[in-house]
């Protein structure tokens, strides 16, 4: 895996940045299939679901992302429930208002995941690798339907942007609904 600075300066996110005003909002967005994947936000949530990346209607199997803390952020992944989890600490305070970058970088093997300028890679065990998602991914915070059984079950209060798959910007506002 190579060694990236993160930068999203090159890339125009700021256009795109929503508000989520209850713990019970997300925004569902098309599924994550590509190799690398940014993201940022700013909220005063100590514990929250940042993103909840589904494979099918499967609750077995999936990728997220949570504010554990202050400073601390976890991220797990799950294959036919058998987890792999790594927390990384943040030399930032995460739940100040000010804004987070989170930035995941996945080969077959290992993934590397940062937030801010710290980072930290998950090797899976052997025989095992990581999967393409088909499902859809939530940002914000996820259905109750994927996130029962779980310490954290609720999305968080604030700002998110800078959603980014292999380059491409998405358009959170494309997606926005209402109803959630």
């Amino acid at each position: 895996m190579c060694e990236k600075i993160l930068n999203f300066s090159f890339l125009d996110t700021q256009q795109y940045e929503i508000t989520f005003k209850t713990k019970q909002s997300y925004l569902q967005v098309p599924g994550w299939v590509g190799r690398e994947m940014g993201i940022s936000f700013r909220t005063t949530a100590s514990k929250a679901v940042i993103f909840y990346q589904a494979h099918l209607d499967s609750t077995t199997t999936y990728f997220k992302a949570e504010i554990q803390s202050e400073k601390e952020v976890s991220f797990e992944y799950s294959l036919l429930g058998r987890r792999n989890r790594i927390s990384i600490s943040s030399g930032h305070c995460l739940n100040c208002g000010q804004w987070q970058h989170i930035w995941i970088e996945r080969a077959e093997y290992q993934m590397r995941v940062n937030i801010n300028q710290n980072s930290r890679i998950m090797y899976l065990g052997k025989n095992e690798k990581f999967i393409d998602f088909d499902g859809k991914l939530f940002v914000g915070g996820a259905p109750l339907e994927y996130l029962k059984g779980r310490k954290i079950t609720t999305g968080y209060i604030g700002c998110l942007r800078g959603l980014v798959f292999d380059s491409e910007v998405i358009d959170l506002h494309r997606y926005l609904d209402s109803k959630r």
